[in-house]
């Protein structure tokens, strides 16, 4: 009989962590589990040695040895491999709370037509020292053209803290008690349907375009489904601290304009597109949108700075977003300056942002008052 969950767990060249993750996941209290342990070609002999001693332990580990690609194979190796009923990830420097798959379970079958999320933290201390009673919790649901409302709670762009049904990944059809052992194991879909994380990302950023890709096919299968964000219980310890994570690598941020521009822009047409969020709810998006924009210009190098900005601002996309925001009347500090094709401006408005200095805000008033006063703030 196949389990009712997969536990996808890459693993590079990290052995401090392993323990602590894969005593988590062999401490939860939902036992119908297994744990595909994917070795992605670590350098450091101790990760594999981990892996195969928690394997031989335990036989719901299950370990894959495979030359280094990147987590995006890692992950893929994973999924071909999984063999549950849903699929879960959980990154090598994470680790679970004992009553995380009890808990989201619980939630998925009192609301089956639900894609649900639960929140993470980077405090241990908010860590639950209890299931849910009664086998249910506080959750707020939220309907298909809500995604940006879920975005804008920061838990969208994940994959690591959501219940995800391997049919919808594997593009199979309705999800079964007791899958059939040939679907997705070893090998994907013979129509090529399973999807996939790019392999092609090695900056950081593969997450997102996977987490859309996946709402897509939920939606499209279950379009009466519903958002299920599990409220004020925090399951999943998210590490914060692992300098050796990809996305605080120094490939993530070279170019983190045009990463991010290749990212959300797909992202918000597909909200305002498939999803049918609304104008006002995408306001804030496009704000978030743009400020991670004048991020982005703010880590230019000096010496580099003038030549790439003006690339960068000249990207049909990033005027996209200008025009979106100019139409709708959404308010930001940085609209008028990037219209102005002002970037050394832009920077110097974002780090006194940053800096919390108080002439970040006579800057913010100026250009709101420019524009008339009367845009959506």
């Amino acid at each position: 009989m196949n389990p009712v969950v997969s536990i996808v767990v890459p693993v590079y060249n990290v052995p401090d962590y392993l323990p602590r993750c894969f005593d988590a996941i062999l401490a939860q209290t939902f036992p119908d589990w297994e744990a595909i342990l994917v070795d992605d070609g670590s350098t450091v002999n101790a990760c594999a040695r981990i892996c195969d001693e928690y394997a031989a332990r335990d036989a719901r580990f299950r370990v894959i040895h495979k030359e280094n690609g990147g987590v995006c194979s890692a992950r893929n190796a994973g999924l071909k491999a999984a063999r549950g009923q849903y699929v879960a990830f959980c990154d090598q420097d994470d680790y679970y709370s004992p009553w995380l798959l009890e808990s989201a379970l619980s939630v998925q079958r009192s609301a089956p037509d639900a894609l649900v999320i639960w929140p993470t933290t980077s405090d241990a201390a908010q860590l639950p020292n209890a299931a849910f009673p009664n086998g249910a919790g506080h959750c707020t649901f939220y309907q298909k053209n809500q995604l940006d409302a879920v975005y804008m709670r920061m838990v969208f762009a994940p994959i690591w803290n959501k219940l995800l049904r391997r049919d919808l990944l594997c593009g199979l059809g309705p999800v079964a008690e007791e899958p059939a052992a040939s679907q997705c194991e070893g090998a994907s879909p013979p129509d090529g349907r399973l999807l996939l994380f790019d392999e092609a990302n090695h900056i950081g950023t593969e997450d997102l375009p996977f987490a859309l890709e996946y709402a897509t096919r939920f939606f499209a299968h279950c379009p009466q489904g519903r958002f299920c964000l599990i409220e004020d219980y925090f399951p999943h310890f998210y590490e914060g601290k692992n300098e050796k994570s990809v996305s605080k690598s120094a490939r993530h941020f070279a170019h983190y304009c045009e990463q991010t521009l290749e990212r959300d822009g797909p992202l918000t047409r597909r909200m305002e597109g498939f999803f049918g969020c609304t104008p006002d709810g995408m306001a804030p998006v496009y704000q978030f949108y743009l400020h991670c924009l004048c991020y982005g210009l703010s880590l230019l190098p000096e010496f580099d700075a003038v030549s790439r900005s003006g690339q960068i601002l000249r990207d049909p996309e990033f005027q996209r977003v200008l025009c979106w925001l100019g139409q709708h009347k959404v308010y930001s500090p940085f609209y008028l300056p990037l219209r102005w094709h002002m970037a050394a401006l832009v920077r110097l408005i974002f780090r006194l942002e940053q800096s919390g200095s108080g002439w970040y805000w006579k800057f913010y008033w100026l250009g709101y008052y420019l524009l008339g006063g009367n845009w959506k703030r």
